[in-house]
């Protein structure tokens, strides 16, 4: 989940808008960082792809939540995990 964190991070600074986001766009690239978008998917439609990764990163830490016993906190993280892909800010 931490992975897809990060990816969504990534993307937002790229797409989102400051009015949403409530900070500042376009640091990681005025700064020249190096991010999900710029280093692993310089090939082919980062955003795409990055908005894949999300899901796909996201998908694999809900699985490895349901090995987990059943519990307030598991249904809590899992929450968390689904409202990450539809992060906007």
């Amino acid at each position: 989940l931490g992975l897809a964190f990060q990816a969504q991070d990534d993307l937002l600074d790229l797409i989102g808008t400051e009015a949403t986001l409530g900070k500042p766009v376009g640091v990681d690239q005025k700064n020249g960082r190096q991010t999900y978008l710029t280093l692993a998917y310089p090939e082919v439609n980062p955003v795409n792809r990055t908005q894949e990764l999300v899901r796909t990163h996201t998908e694999i830490g809900c699985a490895a939540l349901e090995r987990l016993p059943d519990s307030p906190a598991r249904q809590s993280l899992h929450m968390l995990a689904i409202l990450l892909t539809d992060r906007r800010r």
